[in-house]
């Protein structure tokens, strides 16, 4: 199978992520793949080290005709068997493609981007319902789990962020939306001494969340790590993953702490709510409830032994049912049906 992605996007998010992880899974699975991206000297260069130079163009919002141009003419030149779109933009570019195509749904639906498209496909059925009630048809569209990529490198030496190897360190990973939950979060860490807080994400948010830390009193142990290709690293070197969204409908976060062994504490939204089984394979704190998520990520600290255990059954969940072992055979299932459209 040849696939090819194609991607405009912001430098980190929620589909960025969900991007970079299913083609690095792919690649792992030996997929022929071609990659085409906005410009982006990190991304690039995070492709480029796992042996996938991108294409990078300028994909501008409007009139980007020579873009449009070089995309179709990648296309052409790499003859895929499926073209993947994973930003609206990017779809609209390809209404004029004659090829399986299917495309990542994520916010703000608009059925006119999606006309040269058989099928889509997003994390949540919060994002496909929308293109449902826009008269897509339902049969067309799925739902499709979050591809985890296990850390396969040693846990970063703590003194790079200027963290004693004997603190406790818990971290929130990226990206970070505005229903994120952080403030509380803050005020929770502010009422524990000792404790360490990583913000792994982008740097657009940083500014506020240094001023919010500061507000907190808690910005002398607070550190904003910037997402690279070794962000696994960085959560393997934690001992806390902690989840404060209020609105989180998928619970990557979750996912990710459990494929490094971590223990996680998270409000109780709809994703980590469907995930945890609360003090068996992680903590749920009810939403905004400060205290509780103060006194769980005490717990955790305090309690070696049980943060152990919640750790090591969140890695046994997630590999019996979220390993890429698991989840990239459905993506290729899912493009596998998608090309048999042409054929039915």
């Amino acid at each position: 199978m040849r696939i090819l992605h194609a991607m405009s996007g912001h430098a980190f998010g929620e589909v960025e992520r969900a991007f970079e992880y299913t083609v690095t899974a792919l690649n792992d699975f030996n997929v022929t793949q071609k990659l085409v991206i906005k410009s982006n000297p990190d991304r690039a260069k995070r492709l480029s080290s796992i042996g996938m130079p991108p294409l990078e163009l300028p994909i501008k919002p409007r009139f980007d005709f020579s873009s449009k141009k070089r995309l179709y003419l990648a296309i052409e030149n790499f003859d895929p068997d499926i073209v993947v779109s994973w930003t609206s933009d990017v779809s609209f570019f390809l209404c004029e493609i004659k090829r399986n195509h299917i495309a990542y749904v994520n916010k703000d639906f608009a059925l006119y981007k999606y006309e040269s498209c058989k099928h889509l496909f997003s994390l949540n059925s919060q994002r496909t319902e929308p293109a449902v009630q826009s008269g897509w048809p339902r049969n067309r569209i799925s739902v499709m789990p979050p591809i985890i990529l296990p850390n396969k490198m040693e846990p970063i030496d703590r003194q790079r962020f200027f963290t004693p190897n004997r603190s406790i360190v818990a971290i929130l990973i990226g990206p970070l939306p505005s229903d994120e939950g952080i403030e509380n979060l803050m005020k929770a860490i502010a009422r524990l001494s000792g404790v360490y807080f990583w913000i792994l994400g982008d740097g657009k948010h940083m500014k506020n969340l240094e001023l919010m830390a500061r507000e907190e009193g808690i910005k002398p142990r607070t550190r904003f790590i910037t997402w690279s290709k070794d962000a696994a690293s960085v959560v393997s070197a934690c001992d806390i993953v902690v989840c404060p969204s209020k609105k989180d409908f998928v619970g990557v976060q979750v996912l990710e702490g459990w494929a490094q062994k971590k223990p996680v504490v998270a409000c109780d939204s709809v994703g980590p709510g469907l995930l945890i089984t609360h003090n068996e394979d992680g903590l749920l704190v009810p939403i905004d409830d400060v205290s509780r998520f103060s006194q769980a990520i005490k717990l955790v600290k305090d309690d070696k032994v049980f943060a152990k255990k919640i750790g090591e059954e969140g890695y046994n969940k997630f590999s019996q049912t979220y390993s890429p072992e698991i989840t990239v055979p459905q993506y290729l299932n899912l493009f596998s049906k998608v090309i048999s459209y042409a054929q039915s």
